[in-house]
């Protein structure tokens, strides 16, 4: 059967996919077919792929019996056959089907890259050479990470000297440093967003890739001679990412569920949100999040449902890089 990207796009969260993320996702999928009344996935078995059904109809059974009939073009089988994991139903073709299904960590990759605009709010250094230390100091981000970590985060940093035209970062690599531009001028250029974007000195870039563990989304290429100060992925897991990213297991979300205060966000897209989410979530796609997190209100803690998986990482970055107390709140798939 013939399965192409304008197919794949039509199922949900690729519909806003480029070509290029598309065939990507089409590299890695499995096209399949099955005969009628095979099992297409099992009831309470974690899984660990999204089946979706390309032609033919499936039921899906409950424990009770009861079942939903899913045909092939219609609203509901836009969406993954298994919209939960464990899944409350097994997956029963009704006739001979075509099914493709897909990792589901990968697409969580590659959604947590193309949703994560490299944009950031550049201000005016006022002089072209910048203390990079204070500047890291005085930003809100480095505020929260402990003391004892800064001390060893700052003796882990090792400059690299650059020379105009020189690529610090190539679109589409894989992330292996964070980068604090220390002396001269850099430019963060982007074919997918048609950005492009001057850095000066205390300004720091490549985090975000490294939060998502995604491809660059972006290229940096100096201007002007210089050098950057820069920390290896390992390093800016351990003493900057972890000490800073909050959990809330169950037992902790049931006292902040009695106190009230906090506010709960789901970063997903608006489909997968419609699909489930915990209740009482703002849906702000990781997408927009950017534009929008400077200006919330401080003061709440937020919580970001984990359901996100690394989007709600990338998130929880945005918030704390804005100043924003937030936890990600890690049992929201038990809270459907």
């Amino acid at each position: 059967m013939s399965f192409d990207l304008e197919a794949l796009a039509k199922f949900e969260p690729f519909t806003s996919l480029s070509e290029e993320y598309l065939q990507r996702l089409m590299d890695h999928l499995e096209l399949f077919e099955l005969e009628r009344g095979t099992l297409v996935f099992k009831r309470g078995k974690p899984l660990s792929e999204n089946y979706y059904l390309v032609s033919g109809s499936v039921d899906l059974i409950a424990a009770d019996f009861e079942s939903e009939v899913i045909t092939a073009g219609t609203e509901r089988a836009r969406s993954p056959l298994n919209l939960q994991s464990p899944s409350p139903v097994s997956g029963v073709a009704k006739e001979p089907v075509v099914v493709f299904r897909i990792d589901k960590e990968f697409v969580d990759l590659v959604l947590a890259y193309t949703e994560s605009t490299v944009e950031k709010k550049v201000e005016q250094a006022g002089e072209e050479h910048q203390d990079w230390m204070s500047c890291l100091l005085e930003s809100p981000l480095f505020n929260k990470v402990p003391p004892a970590n800064l001390q060893e985060l700052f003796a882990k940093f090792e400059w690299v000297e650059f020379e105009p035209g020189d690529v610090l970062i190539q679109e589409g690599d894989q992330g292996d440093y964070f980068y604090v531009l220390e002396k001269g001028r850099v430019a963060v250029e982007s074919r997918s967003q048609k950005l492009d974007v001057v850095l000066r000195p205390g300004h720091y870039f490549g985090e975000e890739a490294l939060v998502g563990e995604a491809v660059r989304n972006a290229s940096v290429i100096a201007q002007t001679p210089g050098g950057v100060m820069r920390l290896t992925k390992e390093d800016f897991r351990v003493l900057l990412q972890e000490p800073i990213l909050q959990f809330v297991d169950a037992k902790a979300w049931e006292s902040l569920e009695k106190a009230g205060n906090f506010k709960l966000v789901d970063v997903r897209l608006p489909m997968e949100y419609r699909c489930g989410h915990v209740a009482g979530a703002v849906n702000m796609p990781l997408g927009g999040l950017r534009a929008r997190v400077d200006r919330l209100e401080s003061g709440i803690n937020y919580l970001i449902t984990g359901d996100g998986g690394r989007r709600a990482e990338v998130a929880a970055y945005l918030f704390n890089q804005a100043g924003l107390d937030c936890s990600i709140l890690s049992c929201a798939g038990e809270l459907y």
